[in-house]
């Protein structure tokens, strides 16, 4: 049953973004977010200047067993990888509802473009924890990011099919 997502903040992020991301998972999926506190970024496996993708989830779900809701995201400035990737956006467990996004290579001098690419993220891998894959249709925020020109190209929403799924897992599960 998922009906509030903590949101939580590993640094110093500010708080136009967490209300932004917010805001957009609010409107997208129609699930209740809150705000839930800064927290230090967790130990984790580094590679140079990045540090390991799923250590964060692991952080969460400590979280999420303490608290009062349904699924954690976790929003970082860090720069994230994983084993097989030299970099990602963000990941997500659907299993154990939990997802993190990194703004470290969303980031833009251009204001509009940054929070753009930020809101996308965040749909798209929380659009994981409602059982929705990676799309084929470029324009969809569930397509796959291999670089900022695949963000940038995709809009800030799901498509039809992915919304429709969206919506019926948001019934069957909550």
């Amino acid at each position: 049953m998922l009906k509030k997502i903590l949101i939580i903040n590993f640094g110093q992020i500010e708080k136009e973004v967490i209300d932004r991301i917010s805001s957009t998972i609010q409107k997208t999926f129609g699930i209740k977010t809150e705000f839930f506190d800064q927290m230090p970024i967790p130990w984790t496996a580094k590679k140079a200047n990045q540090l390991k993708a799923s250590d964060f989830l692991v952080s969460e779900r400590e979280i999420l067993e303490n608290n009062q809701a349904d699924a954690v995201l976790g929003v970082t400035k860090k720069d994230l990888f994983m084993p097989d990737l030299n970099f990602v956006f963000g990941l997500a467990s659907p299993r154990d509802q939990v997802v993190v996004v990194s703004l470290a290579r969303l980031s833009d001098d251009n204001k509009k473009l940054f929070f753009e690419r930020i809101r996308k993220e965040a749909i798209h891998e929380t659009g994981h924890l409602f059982g929705l894959d990676h799309c084929e249709d470029k324009l969809c925020a569930m397509s796959f990011s291999k670089n900022l020109w695949d963000v940038d190209f995709k809009k800030i929403k799901l498509c039809s099919n992915c919304q429709k799924l969206a919506r019926e897992n948001v019934k069957r599960i909550s």
